[in-house]
């Protein structure tokens, strides 16, 4: 019965133990009745142990109260330490069971939120699909624009190099005509008095009795150069329709790298003029054939741009 008391004493639960330490509380009330009978069984039975341990080994295992006491005392050391365990699986649970319901919970709500969205992003794909298949248009808009602007730009680069050189030619028939304009018939009249003139001085008279259709010497040159019309004749020529076996005759003198306006210049003034005229004259037949289909295109461009505007 001592041992049953001292048993019950420690395993029966106290609510004072209970409020302050919830996992060092006692044994349930419906196991605590089985777990005191234990402890008296198992201290009985060591006791019984001890007795039969000495008798076959002549050693003697002392059981006291105190070893009643530890028995018990280890069981609820036990106790604690489980139930310790316990707690801590529990609230880890807990707190993993909140997660999942929190979790769940925002799921919800997102998937609340998906559908209230799900009509406004059929929406947007339309709105997309459509803005894809404009752009689309645009685009094909775009590069047909884009096409024409390069071939203008082409077109407009041609224009201005045909315009550069009608231009160019231009200025070369104005300064020959400025030269010849500088002429007097004191200059003539200089000229045809060379009793023994310079080779460049015959050379650059020779070129132009050729133009003139005339014989390509100094004797005749002198007679060309008499006459009062001379002037009028290189003003007259008709530089669009000089032939090609005239061209090739004068290129002969052209070719001469002594030929120059500026080393004729040395010899006559007025035969610098003379020979600037002749390469005027040559100059403009040999790109008469290029310039006037060029002057033709911008014509045509002049009047294709009148007709936009």
């Amino acid at each position: 019965d001592a041992l049953l008391s001292v048993a019950e004493h420690f395993l029966v639960a106290k609510p004072e133990d209970a409020e302050e330490q919830p996992e060092a509380s006692a044994v349930e009330d419906t196991l605590t009745p089985k777990l005191v009978k234990l402890c008296v069984v198992v201290h009985e039975t060591v006791t019984q142990m001890a007795e039969r341990f000495l008798t076959e080994t002549k050693r003697r295992y002392f059981t006291t109260p105190t070893s009643y006491l530890e028995l018990i005392n280890l069981y609820m050391q036990m106790l604690r330490k489980r139930r310790r365990e316990m707690h801590e699986l529990i609230s880890r649970f807990e707190v993993g069971l909140s997660k999942l319901r929190s979790t769940n919970k925002q799921v919800q709500e997102l998937s609340a939120e998906i559908e209230k969205l799900k009509p406004e992003l059929a929406e947007s794909a339309i709105s997309t699909q459509a803005l894809i298949a404009q752009l689309a248009e645009e685009s094909v808009e775009v590069n047909a624009l884009r096409e024409k602007a390069i071939a203008e730009e082409s077109l407009v680069q041609a224009q201005t190099a045909d315009t550069q050189a009608i231009a160019e030619d231009a200025q070369r028939e104005r300064e020959a005509v400025k030269a010849l304009n500088s002429l007097n018939k004191g200059d003539i009249s200089e000229v045809k008095g060379f009793k023994s003139p310079s080779d460049l001085v015959v050379l650059v008279l020779e070129a132009v009795c050729i133009l003139l259709k005339e014989k390509p010497d100094w004797d005749n040159a002198k007679k060309v150069m008499g006459d009062s019309g001379f002037l009028k004749r290189l003003y007259d020529l008709d530089k669009d329709n000089i032939k090609e076996g005239t061209l090739r005759k004068l290129r002969a003198y052209i070719a001469n790298p002594q030929f120059q306006p500026d080393i004729v210049a040395k010899k006559s003034f007025a035969c610098k003029s003379l020979c600037m005229w002749v390469r005027a004259m040559d100059v403009y037949a040999r790109v008469a054939k290029e310039v006037e289909p060029k002057k033709a295109r911008l014509q045509e461009a002049k009047d294709d741009l009148a007709g936009k505007q």
